[in-house]
C-alpha cells in the first residue's frame, strides 16, 4: 500500500511535467512564428541610412532640404486660403494668406491682397508681384530650401521662384481664390 501512494504523486508528476513541457513548446512555437511573421513584414518596409560618419541636426532629418529644381518637380495646389479684413474700417483692400501644398506635403504660405481696379478684383502676391513690405512673410513648411551649393536659400531667390516657376504651374491660382471668397460681402459695385 506504501508503493501505492508514492506511485501516484510519481505519475502526477510525470504528466504535470508533460503538460509543462508541451506548454513551453507551444509558446516558444507561437514566438518563433509571430518573430518570423513580423520580421519578414518590416523587411517589406523602405529602409532608410544614416551615414553616422557625419553629425546630424534633428531639423535635418524631420525636414529635408530641397532646392529650387526639386520643387519645381512637384505637383502644386491650392489647399487654403485665409482672409484678413476689419470690418470696421474703410479699407478698400482685402488681404490674406494663401497656402500652396505639394505632393510631397511641402507648404507655402504667402500672403495676398486683392485691388479693385475698377472693372475686376485683382489678386496679387505681397513681396513677389508687389513690393515687400517690412511684415511681408513667405513660409515655407516641410523642407528647408538651400540652393546647389546645399546653402540655405535667399528670399530673393525663392521669390523670383515663385513669380517665374511656381505661378505659372498654377495658371488658375487667382480664380481659385477669389472662388473661394464671397468677394459680394467686401465689394460693392453701382448699378
Amino acid at each position: 500500500m506504501g508503493l501505492q501512494q508514492t506511485r501516484y504523486p510519481e505519475r502526477f508528476c510525470d504528466l504535470s511535467l508533460r503538460i509543462y513541457r508541451q506548454k513551453v513548446l507551444l509558446s516558444c512555437y507561437i514566438t518563433l512564428k509571430f518573430t518570423l511573421y513580423f520580421s519578414s513584414f518590416f523587411r517589406s518596409l523602405p529602409m532608410q541610412f544614416f551615414d553616422l560618419s557625419r553629425q546630424f541636426k534633428l531639423s535635418d532629418i524631420l525636414s529635408p532640404t530641397k532646392t529650387l529644381n526639386e520643387l519645381g518637380q512637384q505637383e502644386w495646389f491650392l489647399a487654403k486660403v485665409r482672409v484678413e479684413h476689419d470690418c470696421l474700417s474703410d479699407s478698400e483692400q482685402l488681404e490674406g494668406q494663401v497656402v500652396l501644398q505639394s505632393n510631397e506635403n511641402i507648404q507655402l504660405e504667402l500672403e495676398w491682397l486683392i485691388q479693385d481696379t475698377g472693372f475686376e478684383l485683382q489678386v496679387l502676391f505681397k513681396g513677389v508681384e508687389t513690393a515687400a513690405e517690412q511684415e511681408t512673410l513667405v513660409m515655407v513648411k516641410g523642407a528647408q530650401l538651400v540652393d546647389d551649393a546645399q546653402q540655405p536659400l535667399s528670399i530673393q531667390a525663392l521669390s523670383l521662384w515663385i513669380d517665374g516657376t511656381l505661378l505659372p504651374m498654377l495658371p488658375q491660382i487667382r480664380k481659385e481664390i477669389k472662388a473661394r471668397l464671397n468677394l459680394w460681402d467686401y465689394v460693392e459695385y453701382g448699378a
